[in-house]
C-alpha cells in the first residue's frame, strides 16, 4: 500500500511535538477551508474508517487534530466523499456537512452541529442508493438565491445522473 505523510503540529492537548499522520495514497479525501484559514480535511484510512484533520486554533499556529470520525464498518471501501459548509456563505463550521457511501451502497450523511459535534445525519433515512462501485459524489452550496439550497450529486444503480436537493431543512431527490 502506498502512502502520502504530513508533517503537522500536534494539538497541546495530545502533546506540544511535532508529529507526522500518514494518509493512504489511494484514499478518497475532501476538504473544507474558510476565508480565516481554518480547515477541515476528511480522508478514508485503512480500516475503511474516515478520519477528520482539522486546524484547532489557528493554521498559522501548525497545531492540528487527526480524530477518526466514521466507524469503518459503516462505510464502503474506496468511498467517495464529500462535504460543505452550511450556509454557503458561512465564516465559521456551524455546520459542516460530510456525505459518503456505506457499505450497502446508500448515500450516507454526517453533521457537525457547533457546540453539539457529530452525529449520524437524517439522509441516512432515505434510502437514497447509489451505484455499486462509483467513484461520483460532489456537493454544490448555493446562497446565490432567496433561499439557501445545498445539491448532492451521485449516480444512481440505474446509472443515472441524481441529485439530492435540501431547501429550507427538507430533502427531495431528482433524477435525469
Amino acid at each position: 500500500m502506498l502512502y502520502t505523510s504530513f508533517i503537522i503540529g500536534l494539538p497541546t492537548f495530545l502533546t506540544t511535538v511535532t508529529g507526522t499522520f500518514v494518509v493512504p495514497i489511494n484514499s478518497s479525501s475532501t476538504a473544507l477551508t474558510l476565508s480565516s484559514g481554518s480547515s477541515r480535511f476528511f480522508y478514508q484510512d485503512d480500516d475503511l474508517s474516515i478520519h477528520e484533520v482539522s486546524t484547532l486554533i489557528s493554521p498559522a499556529n501548525g497545531i492540528y487534530a487527526d480524530v477518526s470520525l466514521v466507524p469503518g464498518n459503516i462505510v464502503r471501501e474506496n468511498t467517495p466523499l464529500a462535504c460543505l459548509v452550511w450556509p454557503a456563505s458561512a465564516e465559521d463550521f456551524g455546520v459542516v456537512f460530510l456525505f459518503f457511501i456505506s457499505a450497502g451502497n446508500q448515500l450516507y450523511q454526517w453533521t457537525w452541529l457547533d457546540g453539539t459535534g457529530w452525529k449520524a445525519g437524517t439522509l441516512n433515512f432515505h434510502d437514497v442508493y447509489v451505484a455499486p462501485g462509483t467513484t461520483f459524489l460532489c456537493t454544490i452550496a448555493s446562497s446565490a438565491t432567496d433561499s439557501e439550497t445545498a445539491r448532492i450529486e451521485y449516480l444512481n444503480p440505474a446509472g443515472n445522473a441524481c441529485e439530492v436537493l435540501a431547501t429550507g431543512g427538507h430533502w427531495s431527490e431528482e433524477c435525469y
